[in-house]
């Protein structure tokens, strides 16, 4: 056992490379489980932080958008919308059952994109709503621009 925290401990990346090779050759009883376990849910984890970052991101310039209709940069902020759209669609495609999620994950998000959207442009924070005005399915609808 000491050997396999050694591995893992000073060469990660060839750690990763025995286990996948343990269990491609299905030698169970030599894998690591216990730090396998550990990256396994560091990896949901991680999924699940991109996907937090990815919709605080969207709603700043939601936001943004709604609060300062006028403002020289708009186009620069419905680009944004869309690019943000685009990543958070690649992700749920490749994990779906982060989906049902997005609704709590919005209430969760919503005050740092507020903080965000009001620093960035010197708005006051109070402007805005004190909680999300838009549904799940508007955040994420490619169509939807907030007026």
């Amino acid at each position: 056992m000491r050997e396999v925290v050694n591995s893992y401990e000073q060469d990660f990346y060839a750690w990763t490379q025995k286990q996948a090779r343990l269990i491609k050759q299905k030698s169970f009883e030599m894998i690591d489980v216990v730090h396998l376990e550990e990256e396994l849910e560091s990896m949901g984890a991680s999924e699940q932080r991109s996907l937090e970052s990815k919709l605080t991101q969207l709603i700043m310039h939601m936001l943004k958008l709604k609060n300062q209709p006028d403002y020289i940069n708009t186009k620069s902020w419905i680009r944004s919308i869309k690019f943000q759209r685009n990543d958070i669609a690649r992700i749920l495609k490749h994990s779906p059952s982060l989906k049902p999620k997005i609704g709590k994950l919005v209430d969760d998000v919503y005050e740092n994109a507020v903080l965000m959207a009001a620093n960035e442009n010197g708005l006051d924070e109070d402007m805005f709503p004190g909680s999300c005005e838009w549904s799940s399915k508007q955040i994420l609808d490619a169509k939807f621009f907030p007026e």
